[in-house]
């Protein structure tokens, strides 16, 4: 995972890297990043608040 201060710092790493029309490459909130972490490493999930 690699990690942006903005939307927008992500837009223009993608659109350098030849990345911006990859359906594999996408962003996600903090939240949702943390949560896929925890499948990626087949962790056990916690309840974040």
């Amino acid at each position: 995972m690699n990690f942006f201060w903005t939307k927008s710092d992500f837009d223009a790493w993608t659109n350098e890297a030849g990345l911006s029309d990859d359906e594999d490459i996408y962003c996600l909130d903090i939240n949702e990043a943390i949560v896929e972490s925890y499948k990626i490493f087949k962790l056990k999930q916690k309840v974040l608040s």
